[in-house]
């Protein structure tokens, strides 16, 4: 009898230990889950997350719905998910803008740290680009028409990775650039395609159609090497810029307080729909640069974010009052 008791006993255990994430989770997900992304419909963040969501519903097995709720770049989302509940139903798109700049830039109160992190999905870099009947062929010939004149240039927001590395070039030679901020990259494209500004910043999925279709010249590409799918365009190193390898993040949060079994298991599901081919052919098209962090390697990103932007927003502050 006692026999049987053991074995009952150690039957009930393993049960426990290879279960015990299922008790955890419950019947999660059983309904629609939602992706907020922070940025307006038809801009580069928009356009990663789309196919990214169709996989993932395939990977979870629920609906996945793509809401945009746009302004302050990000920051009004990320601010209405403070006040969401952690049970896994609604995520959060985090970038720059809205996880470091914004909340720095102007003094929100809340930071990356006052969310669960999940994954990291992409860190693409951005770009500079001209219409391609601009007078300007290379970077070096737009900074010295700078200094005879203020030039303009969009970008997807104000407070942005593409605007931190535009008034870094302004700083370093001590010209002056003037700012249009739009609500997203598509709109801050379609500016200099209408001939609104002389110039635009953004991610290589808001530019490179628009390149390959002969539309737009790429001045420079804010990276320490040449990119492979842009091997004519000078990356901003070569150029004589230090330090000023910008690129444009995205990743997945979520409220804080969600419990680890839930939060694994997203992290899970998100490296299953990144290893997916049918969304790396997509992003490959795009000129995304998928790289996945774990919610501990996202934690480490934002820190050395938070550290390396910290000071330019200031200054960019400072020189703004």
């Amino acid at each position: 009898m006692k026999k049987v008791l053991s074995f009952l006993l150690l039957l009930t255990l393993l049960v426990v230990v290879f279960t015990g994430s299922a008790f955890a989770l419950g019947n999660y997900p059983s309904k629609d889950i939602t992706l907020v992304v922070g940025f307006g419909a038809g801009g580069a963040t928009d356009l990663i997350v789309r196919p990214f969501a169709e996989v993932f519903a395939q990977k979870t097995g629920v609906n996945v719905i793509v809401e945009n709720v746009t302004g302050a770049s990000g920051a009004v989302a990320a601010q209405q998910m403070l006040t969401e509940k952690p049970d896994g139903y609604r995520l959060l798109i985090g970038a720059a803008p809205n996880m470091v700049i914004m909340p720095i830039a102007a003094n929100l109160g809340y930071s990356y740290e006052n969310f669960t992190l999940i994954s990291q999905l992409t860190n693409t870099p951005i770009a500079i680009a001209v219409r391609s009947d601009s007078p300007y062929n290379t970077l070096d010939e737009f900074v010295a028409a700078a200094k005879e004149k203020p030039l303009t240039y969009s970008s997807g927001g104000a407070n942005s990775t593409d605007q931190l590395a535009m008034e870094s070039i302004a700083r370093e030679k001590e010209v002056t650039f003037s700012h249009m901020p739009f609500d997203g990259g598509a709109a801050a494209t379609a500016a200099l395609l209408g001939g609104h500004v002389d110039s635009t910043v953004g991610n290589l999925p808001d530019v490179s159609p628009q390149y390959d279709a002969g539309t737009l010249k790429i001045l420079a590409v804010f990276a320490d090497e040449r990119l492979a799918v842009l091997p004519d365009v000078p990356c901003i190193k070569e150029l004589g810029y230090d330090n000023m390898a910008f690129g444009t993040i995205t990743s997945i949060v979520a409220p804080a307080g969600m419990n680890e079994e839930m939060m694994k298991y997203l992290e899970e599901k998100v490296k299953e729909t990144m290893d997916d081919p049918k969304l790396q052919e997509v992003w490959n098209k795009m000129n995304v640069f998928a790289e996945y962090l774990d919610s501990e390697g996202l934690l480490q990103k934002y820190t050395n974010m938070m550290n390396s932007f910290q000071p330019l927003i200031l200054k960019q502050m400072e020189g703004s009052k």
